[in-house]
């Protein structure tokens, strides 16, 4: 909404099939089958440094997740990215490419298309792009060895020391979740 308020380029990245393989996950964990590869996959978190690290620091998961006491910079920084990394790199190793990593592989497949879109639309120009926590490992380890590319974290531009007044509609769509236009 901002860069649409201000007349700038904004391209939306998010993609979503419909397809069944969420339900086909939910049912899968219901199996032997699945039990049996938890075990291998807890053996392989147990042995992974970097989230053993990582949870001995900050505790499990679904409990950072719930508390978000850790705001955007933890959620944009490199310890959540790597670990972020490291469930889903598990995750293929034990379940392999399908249903239960499809909507991982796919979705950050076509995302990341879209980007490439936008990137090749807008040669040697800034491109921001907004995205939740679960997708930035992917897309970071997609652009930073592209000698075209110069990312920049998060952290080299904070503080921002801008005053931002929220106009209207960023405003409502904050309050109802919903534009005043769209």
């Amino acid at each position: 909404m901002y860069g649409i308020n201000r007349n700038l380029k904004v391209y939306p990245i998010d993609w979503w099939t419909q397809d069944n393989s969420r339900a086909k996950a939910q049912a899968y964990r219901k199996t032997p089958e699945y039990k049996a590869k938890l075990d291998q996959w807890n053996k392989l978190e147990a042995a992974n440094e970097i989230m053993q690290d990582f949870e001995k620091k900050y505790g499990e998961i679904g409990d950072v997740w719930k508390t978000n006491k850790s705001g955007y910079e933890f959620f944009n920084g490199e310890e959540y990215n790597l670990y972020t990394e490291q469930v889903y790199k598990l995750s293929i190793e034990v379940f392999g490419d399908g249903f239960m990593n499809l909507p991982y592989l796919t979705r950050n497949g076509k995302m990341m298309e879209l980007i490439d879109a936008a990137i090749a639309e807008n040669p040697g120009k800034r491109i921001i792009i907004l995205t939740g926590c679960e997708h930035k490992h992917y897309f970071d380890r997609a652009l930073e060895n592209r000698p075209e590319i110069r990312l920049v974290k998060f952290e080299e531009i904070l503080p921002l020391n801008e005053t931002f007044t929220l106009d209207e509609n960023i405003a409502e769509f904050l309050e109802s979740n919903l534009p005043v236009v769209i």
